[in-house]
C-alpha cells in the first residue's frame, strides 16, 4: 500500500520572518524626532548611531537630528543587522515673524553656527549676531517687510520673513458717563491686543478694547502688542489711553453749585501712541 499526502507551504510566513527596517534613509531638520521600527521578528532590537553628535537614537528606536550632516542607525537582532542612512538639516527657530516698531526678537540656527546675518531692508529691520554665533538678534524699525539671511559656517543660506507694524490710535480723548462704554481700537497691527486698564475700580477694559467707566478717578489703559520681553526708548513705540473720571464733562472737575457728583461722574480717555510698555499714574482732583 502507497500513502501519499499534500503538503501546502505559505511562502508569504517566511516572508514575514525577515527582519526589515521600516526606513533606511531619513532626512531630518534639527531638533525633530522620528521612529524607526523593524518588522517581521520578535526578538530584542538594539539600536546604535554612528554619530550620536548627528543623530541620536534611544532604546525604542527613537532617531533625533541634532547637528547638520550624515549618520547611519544600525538595528542589531541577534547576529543580522539592518541599516539607515540619515541626513540632518540645520534650520531657523523662524521662517516667518511679525513685529512692532523697536520690538526685538533672537533667531537660532539649530544644528549650524551663524557666520553672517543681514537685512534686505536695514530701515525696517536691523540685526547683529549674539552668543557667539548661536543667535542673530531682530529689531523692527519701521513698517514694511524684510528678509533676514543667514549664512552657517559651510555657506548653506536660510531665510526669514520679517513684517513690522506700528500701531496707533486715533482717538486722542473721549468722554463717558459712569457705565457708559467706549471702544478702543488698536490700528496697523494684525496681532492679538492684550488689553488691561491700571485701576478697573475707576475704569475697565475688555478683550477687545471695550472701556466701561465705573466711578470717579483716574487711570490708563493699556494695549499690548508682541513679545513681552521687547523695551523701547522711542515715545511713538508705546500705546496706552489715559482713563480719567470727573464730574460735569470737564476735565478738570470743576463742580456746578448744587450738581450730584455721584450722579453726573464721567471718565475721560486720553489716547497715546506708545507699544511696548505704560507708564502707571492715577490722577485725582
Amino acid at each position: 500500500m502507497i500513502l501519499s499526502s499534500a503538503i501546502s507551504f505559505d511562502s508569504s510566513s517566511v516572508r514575514a520572518a525577515t527582519p526589515k527596517l521600516s526606513q533606511t534613509v531619513i532626512s531630518l531638520p534639527s531638533g525633530i524626532s522620528t521612529t524607526l521600527k523593524v518588522s517581521g521578528t520578535d526578538k530584542a532590537v538594539k539600536w546604535s548611531s554612528s554619530d550620536e553628535n548627528i543623530a541620536s537614537v534611544s532604546k525604542k528606536g527613537k532617531v533625533t537630528g541634532k547637528n547638520a550632516g550624515k549618520a547611519i542607525i544600525t538595528a542589531t537582532i541577534g547576529k543580522q543587522t539592518l541599516q539607515c542612512r540619515v541626513i540632518v538639516r540645520a534650520r531657523l527657530s523662524r521662517t516667518k515673524v511679525t513685529l512692532v516698531r523697536y520690538e526685538r526678537i533672537f533667531l537660532s540656527l539649530k544644528g549650524a553656527s551663524i557666520k553672517r546675518i543681514s537685512s534686505s531692508e536695514r530701515k525696517v529691520a536691523s540685526v547683529s549676531i549674539v552668543k557667539e554665533g548661536k543667535e542673530g538678534m531682530i529689531i523692527g524699525l519701521r513698517r514694511g517687510r524684510a528678509t533676514i539671511t543667514v549664512v552657517d559656517t559651510t555657506g548653506r543660506k536660510y531665510t526669514c520673513i520679517v513684517k513690522v507694524e506700528e500701531p496707533y490710535q486715533r482717538e486722542k480723548y473721549i468722554t463717558l458717563e459712569e457705565g457708559q462704554s467706549y471702544r478702543l481700537r488698536l490700528n496697523d497691527t494684525t496681532q492679538k491686543i492684550s488689553w488691561s486698564s491700571r485701576n478697573e475700580k475707576v475704569a475697565c477694559v475688555n478683550s477687545v478694547g471695550f472701556v466701561t467707566a465705573r466711578s470717579k478717578g483716574g487711570t490708563y489703559i493699556y494695549a499690548k502688542v508682541g513679545s513681552k520681553s521687547y523695551a523701547h526708548t522711542n515715545g511713538d513705540s508705546r500705546t496706552d489711553s489715559y482713563a480719567y473720571t470727573g464730574t460735569n464733562g470737564n476735565s478738570d472737575s470743576n463742580s456746578n453749585s448744587g450738581a450730584d457728583s455721584n450722579s453726573d461722574s464721567l471718565v475721560s480717555v486720553l489716547s497715546g501712541s506708545r507699544t511696548n510698555r505704560s507708564a502707571a499714574s492715577t490722577n485725582r482732583h
